[in-house]
């Protein structure tokens, strides 16, 4: 039962007798009130609670540890073949298999989405660009920055034909503040490299032309904001369309946005293309589904069917995998909620799934349904009363019966 029921009920249960519709009304109006006035006050303690500095450090180491952690992945894999031994050390794994590949702008937005209950915002899918534009907090030296915050190349690519970014906006790495003068940053650099540490942010890129390095706190994100402060690019997602944008839809309408060329490219990569593409899957500019299937309980049967589909399955080795379309688990616990994304990912288990799903869980659910409809029941009759009516003229909320529960409960023991 709502909040908002619960004021009016307990109202109605001081009133008793005497209480009429009118009373009622006001009562539920009141508690309407109450409740907003809580939900505003809570929402400025939150903001208030983002903004203590001890806060946003401990945030922002998160951060920085979130991102080290995907140390070893590869820029793409279209740079990379069958034969190249893989940086995570298992044995039989190559980079050209690796579960998840990162570009420059691609390492802080998976980082950001798994974080998003910390930080309180979804972040959006597009690139290096949009990251800049929500960032207004600008330092003119990078010895002003912290560790965590972010550091942008802004440029002009050297082939002819590209596409130029959003304000030329075309590469982004992480500070670090270490090395040997206090420069060093993590990040995608290198279209056949890793995710990595690098001693200086300063390097001379092959496929554009350095203007400027712009040095950019994450003091905003840290208190959860993320939004587009230029003036003139508000950054908003296309429409959806029923169809387009399901999961099982070849056409990915809000596919996350590549960096751009990559920063040594040779001349036969002409255009961009998005993270999560495979070799072989299908025709280009198509990204291909991937899913993880855990071992067990004729896992095989769900495997074929996706793979005759064209899908690519996770080995059962990279089950921390987070870039993953279909998630199909034997049990709950293997799904981590906390980092699942609504509407771009599917699971076999939904989160307190136990309340319904187990005999004792919709068990103890249907009685308190009932309990609550039989006091919502008693108070109706006690209204009709008092306005002359009979008191049957106003029915129960559920036709759900004790004795209903009572056959259930039977049902369900003779069951176990």
């Amino acid at each position: 039962m709502g909040g908002d029921e619960a004021e009016d009920e307990d109202f109605m249960a001081k009133k008793g007798a005497s209480a009429s519709l009118q009373d009622g009304f006001k009562g539920f109006r009141k508690g309407k009130i109450k409740a907003a006035r809580n939900k505003a006050v809570q929402e400025q303690q939150e903001d208030e609670m983002r903004k203590d500095p001890e806060q946003m450090q401990q945030l922002r180491e998160l951060f920085l540890d979130r991102c080290k952690s995907y140390y070893g992945v590869p820029y793409h894999q279209k740079y990379h073949d069958a034969t190249e031994q893989c940086k995570c050390g298992k044995e039989g794994c190559v980079l050209f298999q690796s579960p998840i590949f990162l570009d420059c702008c691609g390492l802080v937005r998976q980082v950001l989405r798994d974080l998003k209950q910390e930080f309180g915002f979804e972040t959006g899918p597009w690139n290096q660009a949009y990251q800049f534009d929500t960032l207004p907090i600008r330092y003119d030296s990078w010895d002003q920055m912290k560790p965590g915050d972010l550091v942008f190349g802004e440029g002009k690519y050297v082939k002819e034909g590209v596409k130029p970014q959003k304000g030329d906006m075309v590469h982004v790495e992480v500070f670090l503040g270490g090395g040997s003068e206090g420069k060093s940053v993590c990040g995608a650099r290198w279209n056949k490299g890793i995710v990595q540490e690098f001693d200086s942010y300063e390097f001379s890129p092959k496929s554009w032309t350095l203007s400027k390095w712009h040095f950019c706190s994450i003091d905003t994100w840290l208190q959860g904001i993320s939004k587009s402060f230029h003036p003139e690019r508000e950054w908003q997602r296309r429409e959806w369309l029923p169809g387009k944008h399901s999961i099982f839809s070849a056409q990915d309408q809000d596919a996350d946005e590549f960096a751009g060329p990559g920063d040594d490219d040779d001349a036969t990569a002409a255009h961009s293309v998005s993270r999560g593409e495979r070799v072989g899957g299908g025709e280009r500019g198509q990204k291909q589904k991937r899913f993880y299937v855990s071992m067990g309980n004729q896992w095989d049967l769900i495997s074929g069917v996706l793979e005759e589909e064209g899908w690519a399955r996770i080995p059962f080795d990279h089950k921390d995998d987070l870039n993953y379309d279909l998630r199909w688990t034997e049990v709950r616990s293997d799904i981590d909620f906390a980092r699942f994304r609504e509407r771009d990912q599917l699971a076999n288990h939904v989160p307190n799934a136990s309340v319904i799903t187990t005999k004792h869980g919709l068990l103890k659910s249907l009685r308190a349904l009932e309990r609550q409809c039989l006091q919502k029941d008693k108070q109706l009759q006690k209204i009709s009363a008092k306005l002359g009516a009979s008191a049957h003229s106003a029915p129960p909320l559920l036709p759900m019966s004790g004795v209903t529960l009572h056959s259930l409960h039977y049902i369900m023991l003779r069951q176990r």
